[in-house]
């Protein structure tokens, strides 16, 4: 009796009597495991009676977070507390509850301004608070819905923006996204023929302007052509195009145009331009080459042979180069 006593002077946070029947419970069986175990419950009741006044005035002030912050400590002291873990759980409840509110309430303001990204966000963040919660999934519709139309809308009316840039490369890119989205856009799939067109052909062009020496090998030479010849035949260039068709004439031009190189030696290096000829041995000789790039390799009898690797451009060189067999074996 003494024991259940005890046990329930704790559960209804009745400090005095829970002393008494303690102290009675431990005069008669001081060995006894219950005992023990209840004896140090006693031992925390005045932190926890204090614990729980404390969250129930935190409730009171709507302060759920201090509040939960005491009921916690209460179930630190004393995890048998039926009452303290049961104010814990309600208190995570409401938490619970005002924290779904909040995302959802979040998610509507942030609709009502069309920032469609903040409100999917707050609607998914209530997702996860309650799991499959019709409201969340009816938010959630009502977003798609406001947000399908003036989605496809001001995408389109970036990639316009795009193709007056001639910004073709991300003006293809939103088209895609628009029907990645929606493959029944008919107008996009319209838009997006000539689009990709000239996407196509930019590409072609800046990959030819950025690596012009590439244009030493007769099949890159071809493609250049005809990358020009596809941009000519554009009616209405912008300055963009202009500007590469201008370039690309003159990358061509140049590609095609020999340069006249320098070479120096030691009149005993036998010489071999690799694609080009075999010069064999000489002090000095000049040799007209396209632009692009070489390797001369140089051999000489009990001497290590060397490989020189040059870039010819239509600049020429401002010095001959040299290549010489010095090092003995």
């Amino acid at each position: 009796k003494a024991i259940d006593d005890t046990a329930n002077a704790i559960e209804e946070n009745i400090l005095s009597t829970a002393t008494t029947a303690i102290e009675l419970a431990s005069a008669m069986a001081p060995n006894n495991q219950k005992v023990e175990r209840l004896s140090q419950r006693v031992a925390n009741l005045p932190q926890l009676i204090e614990a729980m006044q404390q969250g129930e005035k935190n409730i009171a002030l709507s302060q759920l977070s201090a509040a939960r912050e005491a009921f916690n400590n209460a179930v630190t002291l004393d995890p048998e507390h039926k009452k303290a873990a049961a104010a814990l759980a309600k208190t995570e409840q409401k938490i619970t509850e005002q924290r779904f509110r909040g995302f959802m309430s979040e998610g509507f303001n942030a609709l009502d301004s069309d920032s469609f990204e903040q409100a999917t966000a707050a609607f998914n963040r209530a997702g996860t608070v309650y799991a499959n919660h019709p409201a969340v999934a009816q938010a959630l519709a009502q977003l798609e819905t406001r947000r399908s139309q003036l989605w496809v809308t001001s995408n389109m009316a970036r990639a316009e923006e795009f193709e007056k840039q001639e910004k073709w490369q991300q003006a293809k890119s939103v088209y895609q996204k628009l029907l990645l989205a929606d493959a029944s856009l008919t107008d996009v799939k319209v838009k997006q023929i000539p689009v990709n067109v000239r996407a196509d052909l930019d590409q072609r062009l800046n990959a030819v302007i950025e690596d012009p020496l590439a244009l030493a090998a007769s099949s890159q030479l071809r493609k250049a052509q005809k990358a020009l010849q596809d941009a000519s035949g554009i009616a209405s260039p912008g300055p963009i195009l202009k500007r590469q068709i201008n370039v690309l004439k003159q990358i061509i031009k140049a590609s095609q145009t020999p340069v006249e190189v320098a070479l120096t030696s030691d009149s005993i290096t036998n010489v071999t331009l690799f694609r080009v000829a075999r010069l064999g041995s000489f002090e000095q000789t000049s040799v007209a080459l396209k632009p692009g790039r070489y390797i001369a390799a140089g051999t000489r009898a009990g001497y290590r042979d060397v490989r020189i690797e040059f870039t010819v451009t239509d600049k020429g060189f401002d010095s001959p180069i040299t290549i010489s067999c010095n090092e003995a074996i």
